[in-house]
C-alpha cells in the first residue's frame, strides 16, 4: 500500500484477529516518495488489463 505523501507499506500482514494471533505477520513502513510514485504508475498501467473502463478512477467508457 502507498499514498500520495510518500508512505509505502510492504508486507504480509493480514489485519484480522485470527491472523494476528496465529501467523507471523510482518510489514515494512517506508517514507519514499519516488517509490510511492513508481508503485502508483505501475498500478495504473496494470489496471487497464483488469478493470472495466480501463483503469483506476475512470468511468466505464461506452464502446462505439
Amino acid at each position: 500500500a502507498w499514498n500520495d505523501r510518500g508512505e509505502v507499506l510492504l508486507g504480509s500482514a493480514n489485519i484480522d484477529r485470527w491472523a494476528l494471533r496465529t501467523n507471523f505477520e510482518c510489514c515494512l513502513h517506508l517514507h519514499d516518495a519516488a517509490l510511492a510514485r513508481q508503485l502508483s504508475q505501475e498500478c495504473r498501467a496494470d489496471a487497464v488489463y483488469c478493470l472495466p473502463g480501463g483503469g483506476l478512477g475512470t468511468a466505464v467508457a461506452a464502446s462505439a
